[in-house]
């Protein structure tokens, strides 16, 4: 277990670097006084190894400001197609190792698999989402003005990538239900799948099916094997490998099935040289190595989830196993389910807020379904990539098929328990589990139960008093989330719906239900404009809502009150005053129907002007902490002289990708000229307002204020 120590500290050293926080150096420092305690002889090496995250991190962000920097100077660009969408492309530029975004404007001919070179204007990632473009290295993205098709590349690695898709098309030509399942399966690839059918997995909390994983390469590896038996012991081993290897390829090098090809790699060369080789080691030298290569991994999902279950089943199961003592059947897969449920579900109520009471006998339930069609699928997709024999795959085919509709079925009697997700909820969860399964020993570990649960209960259920309002990163539209004091809901207007994007259901809902909800006490629409109006539908139909309340009309046969100039709305001492419109306008050419509000609570203001013209509209409020923007910055709605008549500390702007020179230069200007901090989605992320009715802070996914 020395080496896994030792992975702790090196990971305390990334993060350290990358998220410089006095809680996280506290933590640090906690943990070698504790090392200092109980194992005295890795004192030193801990500390070394903090050290070494922190120069490996260093290191990496040297070299992508490098390679950003030398990217931004050329104009073409040449390497692989990795992946396509409707509407850009994933290259993979093998020699000079990097990815980038290929924006294009219209359809061309040009399949994954393909060598092109592209001409075009090289553009940063969106800066709040740097991190996790980084863990994929993907540096960027380029707007094509021209592509086509060359030779050169690797032939190896662009024959492996034509057959991936020529092979999933094939699958959804065949059954487009059945053949999604699969291709995710066994490729990872998730594109064909239904957005209803992914959030269905989601809430049951088996959506890693969907991610082809180390579980699924552990059973290529021994079904290879099987096959190979007869084989020299070398020469089997190294086909398997090698075969593996392939399917690494094929998975776009997915963090999961790496993680799980390192530690096959590890076990095989243990027995080559007669060695014991011990998992949970194999498993913190595949992170070690990994995060050495890109220390940008700490911000995948999939790369946290992957080595959590897994140090979870190697670390737990056998510590369940011994709880479950009166169990007769099912011994080993209860305690395999359990355990990996127990290492993810605090990072899962992090990232969620939420987790289904249902999980733990779904994957006993679906596990052996699942080794049966990962087996057969692979088989029959084996065998048709050489013989090109279509009704090899109708067997896999039909069997996903089922599965999927058994899935649908299931998902009807799903139950979601839903919590405030935070880092300390994280942290006392996991002293909790390592408490009740021996992991940590205490002589009075009743008392520590005791006291640990009423810490989680107060950081869950406890009001703090304080106001938060979320002005969410929805594209070039507008959402806002509240949450009172006493953590009831508010939401206003659901944001775009544009082509297959819908924020309510892409942005807004996970939000909500990240921060601990399951419903919304009022929902308010500020106008039925789709870039504020889109998601309606989506949020009523996908979450409980107590109230609309809107000055517009709504069809449809919706329940909804009707608001107007001189309303007031309170809720837990929150005050929103309605100061237009004084009544519904039938035309509605330039938002005038558009809600304005006035939002109090204690000492603190805060104007809400939705797409609003305040260069039109009397308003005898004109002192606030904060104004947003209206009709995302434009200086149409809110000109100079307008915005010389208020006083505000900081301003904040919804606003996304978009051709109508949003926000105004002009009035970014002015902002700069009176020292007003401001902030933008398409820039911070979602911005989070916190106020307990004097003071407030103002904090984006990523806080570069301007």
């Amino acid at each position: 277990m020395y080496l896994t120590y030792l992975l702790i500290f090196y990971l305390f050293g990334i993060a350290l670097f990358f998220e410089w926080s006095i809680f996280l150096l506290s933590a640090a420092i906690t943990a070698l006084f504790l090392v200092i305690y109980y194992k005295k002889e890795l004192f030193i090496f801990a500390v070394l190894f903090v050290l070494l995250g922190i120069i490996t991190a260093y290191s990496k962000e040297k070299i992508v400001e490098n390679k950003i920097h030398s990217l931004e100077k050329f104009y073409y660009y040449e390497g692989f197609i990795n992946e396509k969408y409707d509407d850009y492309f994933l290259l993979n530029n093998t020699k000079s190792d990097y990815k980038i975004i290929v924006l294009i404007k219209e359809k061309a001919d040009i399949n994954p698999g393909d060598y092109v070179t592209i001409s075009g204007k090289f553009e940063d990632n969106q800066i709040y989402k740097n991190n996790y473009y980084f863990s994929k290295n993907i540096f960027g993205r380029v707007k094509v003005d021209k592509i086509e098709k060359i030779k050169g590349g690797n032939y190896l690695i662009s024959k492996l990538i034509k057959i991936k898709y020529d092979t999933i098309n094939k699958l959804i030509e065949i059954d487009k239900k059945g053949g999604a399942f699969v291709a995710a399966l066994l490729f990872g690839y998730t594109n064909e799948f239904d957005l209803e059918t992914k959030e269905k997995f989601t809430q049951l909390g088996i959506s890693h099916i969907l991610a082809v994983s180390g579980f699924n390469l552990g059973i290529i590896y021994l079904f290879i094997n099987a096959v190979l038996k007869k084989m020299p012991f070398y020469l089997r081993k190294s086909i398997s490998i090698l075969f593996c290897l392939a399917w690494v390829i094929l998975s776009s090098f997915e963090p999961s099935i790496v993680r799980a090809f390192i530690m096959l790699l590890l076990l095989n060369v243990a027995r080559i040289i007669k060695r014991q080789s011990v998992s949970i080691n194999n498993l913190s030298a595949a992170a070690i190595i990994m995060t050495l290569i890109n220390p940008y991994l700490i911000y995948n999902t999939g790369f946290i989830l992957s080595f959590s279950a897994t140090a979870g089943i190697l670390v737990l199961s056998k510590q369940v196993e011994n709880k479950l003592k009166g169990l007769k059947i099912l011994k080993d897969e209860v305690s395999i389910s359990v355990a990996a449920f127990l290492s993810t579900l605090p990072i899962i109520i992090y990232l969620k807020g939420y987790f289904s009471i249902i999980t733990i006998p779904l994957n006993i339930l679906i596990s052996p379904i699942i080794f049966i069609i990962t087996i057969l699928a692979f088989a029959m997709t084996f065998f048709y990539i050489l013989t090109s024999l279509q009704f090899l795959l109708y067997p896999p085919l039909m069997l996903s098929r089922f599965f999927v509709l058994l899935i649908d079925g299931l998902a009807k009697f799903n139950a979601n328990i839903y919590l405030k997700g935070s880092f300390a909820v994280l942290i006392v969860l996991y002293i909790l589990i390592a408490l009740n399964l021996d992991i940590i020993k205490l002589k009075k570990i009743k008392y520590a139960n005791l006291i640990l649960t009423i810490i989680l209960f107060i950081s869950i259920f406890a009001p703090n008093n304080k106001l938060s309002i979320t002005i969410l990163n929805v594209g070039q539209g507008d959402s806002i989330f509240i949450e009172t004091p006493n953590r009831h809901s508010i939401l206003i207007d659901t944001g775009p719906k544009i082509s297959d994007y819908t924020a309510a259901r892409d942005r807004i809902l996970p939000y909500i239900r990240k921060r601990g909800y399951n419903k919304i006490n009022l929902l308010i629409i500020t106008h039925t404009h789709n870039d504020h109006f889109g998601g309606f539908e989506y949020i009523n139909g996908h979450i409980n809502v107590d109230k609309i309340l809107t000055a517009a009309v709504l069809k449809n046969n919706i329940e909804y009150v009707n608001i107007i100039k001189g309303d007031k709305i309170i809720v837990d001492g929150v005050e929103l005053n309605i100061l237009y419109p004084k009544g519904y306008i039938e035309t509605d050419e330039k938002n005038e129907n558009a809600l304005i509000f006035r939002l109090v609570y204690k000492d603190f203001s805060m104007l809400l002007p939705s797409d609003a013209d305040l260069d039109e509209i009397k308003n005898d409020y004109t002192n606030y902490d904060i104004i947003q923007l209206p009709h995302h910055g434009s200086i149409a709605s809110m000109g100079i002289e307008t915005a010389l008549k208020y006083k505000f500390d900081t301003a904040v702007i919804s606003v996304g990708k978009n051709n109508f020179g949003h926000p105004s230069d002009k009035l970014l200007d002015y902002l700069n000229k009176k020292k007003i901090k401001y902030y933008r989605t398409d820039l911070n992320g979602n911005i989070l307002i916190s106020t307990d009715g004097k003071k407030y802070i103002v904090k984006g996914d990523y806080d570069a204020n301007q």
